[in-house]
């Protein structure tokens, strides 16, 4: 099912490691998906829209992931990145806990993995 879907899926945990991602997502990053498991977000080449350099458009993501292992829903629209060929995209992100079955955290006061559908809104940056 997720990969059936032109839009990006993918979980992480605290270390902001991709425990799953869906074949739209690590292909528009040039890999297969089973190379992304267990690399940092920040070890792929992408930077933000417009100004942004890589650094910051780390920092702004591993923001809303805090957000989101604090248990919160981020919403992120216009989330503008370009990807290592060049190519800019923008997106409307959704990041939140990923829960067990009883809707609980597994941790006290916190979560230990997130997930986020990104789906595309433009396909240039406004």
């Amino acid at each position: 099912l997720m990969d059936s879907t032109p839009d990006w899926v993918f979980a992480k945990d605290l270390e902001h490691r991709f425990l799953f991602v869906n074949r739209s997502f690590a292909r528009a990053l040039g890999f297969a998906p089973e190379d992304m498991i267990g690399r940092r977000d920040d070890e792929l080449a992408c930077t933000g829209g417009g100004d942004d350099d890589a650094a910051s458009l780390h920092s702004r993501v591993h923001g809303e992931d805090r957000r989101s292992f604090a248990g919160e829903i981020a919403h992120t629209r216009y989330d503008g990145v370009t990807l290592a060929d060049g190519t800019r995209r923008v997106f409307d992100t959704v990041k939140s806990p990923l829960r067990d079955e009883k809707r609980m955290s597994t941790r006290c006061g916190s979560h230990q993995r997130i997930c986020g559908p990104t789906g595309e809104t433009a396909s240039q940056l406004p």
